[in-house]
C-alpha cells in the first residue's frame, strides 16, 4: 500500500477516529481513553501506537510512576487548525493535510448519518457534491468570493461553529 492508502485505512477505522476525538480537546492517558470509549486498555495499545506512528496522535506529557512511564496523548493539533492548501503548499506537510482532510470528512459523514437516522429538526451537516464546468477566470472569481466572505465572518459574535470543507479537483 502507498502512504495515502495507509493513512486512510488507519484514520477511517472507527476505533482510531474515536481515540482522536476523545483526545482532541484534552490530553488523555490510555486508561482515560479506555474509560471514555468503554474499551479495555489492552485493546487500545496497537491503535494508539499506529496513530502515534503517523503523527495523528502526539505524546504531550510523560509521567513516571514507579518503574512505568505513563503518556498523555493529544490530537488537538489536527482538530484546532484551519487550512487552505494549494500548489504552493503541496510539499510542506502532505501527511498532515491528508490526516486533517480525512478526519474532517469522517466527522461530516458521521453527522450526516446521525441526521438521516435520527430525523433531527435541524441538520447537523450538509453535503453538496456538484460537478461544474467553469473557466479559469470563474474559478479564480469563486475563490475570491469565498475568501471575501470568510474575511467578513466575526468569530466572536457567531452562534454556530461551522466547518467548511471544499475540494476542487480540476480534470
Amino acid at each position: 500500500m502507498n502512504r495515502i492508502e495507509d493513512l486512510t485505512k488507519i484514520l477511517l477505522e472507527e476505533k482510531s477516529f474515536n481515540i482522536l476525538r476523545a483526545t482532541s480537546e484534552n490530553p488523555k492517558t490510555t486508561k482515560e481513553i479506555s474509560k471514555c470509549l468503554n474499551i479495555s486498555s489492552s485493546n487500545l495499545y496497537y491503535t494508539i501506537n499506529k496513530l502515534t506512528g503517523i503523527g495523528a496522535l502526539k505524546i504531550v506529557e510523560k509521567t513516571t510512576i514507579g518503574n512505568l512511564i505513563e503518556h498523555k496523548y493529544s490530537s488537538s493539533h489536527i482538530f484546532d487548525n484551519s487550512l487552505i492548501i494549494n500548489n504552493e503548499d503541496s510539499g510542506k506537510n502532505l501527511d498532515f493535510f491528508i490526516q486533517y482532510y480525512i478526519l474532517s470528512q469522517k466527522k461530516a459523514l458521521k453527522l450526516l448519518e446521525d441526521d438521516i437516522n435520527n430525523n433531527h429538526d435541524e441538520d447537523n451537516s450538509k453535503l453538496m457534491i456538484k460537478d461544474i464546468k467553469i473557466t479559469k477566470e470563474q474559478w479564480e472569481n469563486l475563490q475570491d468570493i469565498i475568501d471575501e466572505f470568510l474575511n467578513t465572518v466575526d468569530n466572536e459574535k457567531s452562534e454556530y461553529n461551522i466547518q467548511l470543507c471544499m475540494s476542487a479537483i480540476i480534470d
